[in-house]
């Protein structure tokens, strides 16, 4: 029996939230906030005054595939938000980026401590705890039967 069955949310659960912290982290550490995800600085285009970079990934290999990722985490109004940056782009068959940071290092997935706040039938609030940084409050809401997060948290 869990020691506080008001805010018990199950394994499964807590799995789920975990997800979406840590597609929040990727977002926010490697795609579109710190722009960590690692470019071929030598492969550049220029197009519409804006130049790109090829993103070298094995997980990403189409803009597509990092907009549908932000999709799937984000609700329809946050994820449009962060997907009209338009910091990615398909270019000649090839995923290219126009942030180009000045880190190379990428930042690695964590485990986190996840305490639920509250939670009703569409609607959870919770805790985020990495094992290194700072705990975060988020909220991930019911939408069309999937989990997501209802807004970006950079401060994880």
């Amino acid at each position: 029996m869990p020691d506080d069955i008001d805010n018990f949310i199950g394994e499964g659960f807590k799995q789920t939230l975990i997800l979406l912290v840590e597609a929040n982290r990727f977002t926010v550490e490697e795609a579109f906030i710190e722009s960590t995800l690692a470019v071929d600085k030598n492969d550049s285009v220029t197009e519409n005054g804006k130049t790109y970079y090829r993103v070298i990934s094995e997980r990403f290999t189409s803009a597509e595939a990092i907009y549908n990722y932000v999709e799937a985490a984000y609700t329809d109004e946050k994820a449009q938000e962060i997907i009209s940056t338009g910091i990615y782009a398909d270019i000649n068959g090839k995923l290219y980026c126009s942030e180009l940071s000045t880190e190379d290092a990428k930042s690695e997935p964590q485990q986190y401590t996840i305490e639920c706040i509250s939670k009703t039938e569409d609607k959870c609030v919770f805790k985020a705890k990495p094992e290194k940084g700072r705990k975060a409050e988020m909220t991930a809401v019911l939408v069309d039967g999937k989990w997501k997060l209802e807004d970006i948290y950079t401060k994880i």
